[in-house]
């Protein structure tokens, strides 16, 4: 079968990123690829887990070991380290909030796989320390994180403020840290009081309607009344901030947003006919990472144009600015499955299955979305684990956190 033939190959990919200190975002020597990285090595990482492979599943804990051992004064951890050189990056343009959030996600995720109750003995403090360093980027302490232009992985996009992504990888961390304080034996109620607290807030601050303008939890009562009557979309509201809010699909904050417990069952329903459509308009059926494309007819344009590093990645329809991730479809499978749509989910993987075999099992780091040309880093780590996740899901019922 095409699906399992496109599995082996996710897997061998991510051997081929592995190293003695953890995980390549590829093994293609490009811009800053080849080097270990936080976000890349934790998402690879967690397909190991998913596939039960324990080569895999012990270059997570190389991969772990190395950020920690890089892990500075103030506990955030390393966007991304070479180690022979001892060059460390917590983001060159800005800082990577994410980077932090997902070491967390993967020191919980290791525990509960590996059941390694001396490696957490041996994690805990550099656990702590991260969390300390999350609770100050709650810049105003009222529970969101703030995140920078280019904080996380849509590292030259313009989400930045209350980015709905990364509060949802904030509530998977807080979630990895009362079960390790369980663990430890040590007080948790506090912490899951703030789960429950920033379980809420999600719901209410990105399902914005008019209906829930005098919650407790409305985070910014004026811009909130402002956004309800400018954004009827079905999906979640991607970010907002001082400066306002955009109206544009992140397929990842969405579909990630699936797996987790917050959405009512309307906005499931809204988010899935939402993904749905967006796909079933497309030749590839990969989600993108964000919808519409911005052109530089439009006033984000200029914030797109300055925000790149090595050269300027998000023409429209590339890269960040309408490029099909599959990576993304890889989670979007996997919350079709917990959904009970197991035969929608088969669908689109038998679609995503035919596109990774066009490119020549290469897996680029995405496809444009005009010409549907793979483009991107060959030997990509985000777009193998995203077949695994897909696979896995579909034919073992595997969910992507344990």
């Amino acid at each position: 079968m095409k699906t399992k033939e496109a599995y082996e190959n996710a897997l061998d990919i991510i051997k081929g990123n592995s190293c003695e200190n953890g995980f390549y975002a590829s093994c293609i020597k490009k811009s800053n690829y080849k080097r270990i990285w936080s976000r890349d090595g934790i998402i690879q990482g967690l397909a190991g887990i998913m596939a039960e492979d324990s080569d895999i599943t012990n270059t997570l804990k190389n991969n772990l070991k190395t950020l920690r051992d890089f892990q500075d004064e103030t506990g955030r951890i390393a966007s991304n380290v070479d180690v022979e050189k001892k060059d460390v990056s917590y983001g060159r343009l800005v800082g990577k909030i994410d980077a932090s959030i997902w070491y967390i996600i993967g020191v919980g995720q290791y525990i509960k796989y590996s059941k390694d109750i001396n490696f957490l003995k041996e994690f805990f403090e550099s656990v702590e320390k991260v969390i300390k360093y999350l609770e100050c980027v709650e810049l105003n302490g009222k529970g969101f994180l703030y995140i920078p232009n280019g904080g996380d992985w849509a590292d030259e996009y313009i989400t930045h403020g209350y980015v709905l992504f990364d509060q949802l990888l904030y509530y998977q961390a807080l979630k990895e840290y009362s079960y390790m304080l369980k663990k430890m034996k040590k007080p948790f109620s506090q912490v899951n009081k703030k789960i429950s607290k920033l379980k809420k807030m999600i719901e209410i601050n990105y399902f914005p309607s008019k209906d829930k303008l005098n919650k407790k939890a409305v985070y910014n009562k004026g811009l909130y009344e402002k956004i309800t009557k400018n954004f009827q979309e079905d999906f979640a509201l991607i970010y907002f901030c001082s400066d306002g809010f955009a109206p544009y699909l992140d397929s990842f904050a969405n579909s990630l947003i699936l797996l987790t417990d917050i959405p009512e069952e309307k906005d499931k329903k809204k988010i899935i006919n939402a993904l749905n459509k967006r796909l079933n308009s497309q030749k590839i059926k990969i989600l993108p990472a964000f919808w519409p494309p911005i052109t530089s007819f439009h006033h984000f344009w200029r914030d797109l144009k300055m925000n790149s590093l090595f050269s300027f990645e998000n023409k429209p329809y590339h890269y960040h600015n309408g490029g099909l991730w599959p990576l993304i479809q890889g989670f979007y499978i996997a919350s079709l499955v917990k959904e009970n749509k197991k035969q929608l989910a088969k669908k689109y993987l038998n679609k995503f299955s035919e596109a990774i075999e066009q490119d020549n099992y290469e897996f680029h780091e995405y496809f444009e979305s005009k010409h549907n040309k793979p483009k991107g880093v060959k030997k990509s780590g985000f777009s193998a684990t995203g077949y695994i996740i897909g696979y896995l899901a579909v034919n073992k019922n595997k969910t992507v956190f344990k």
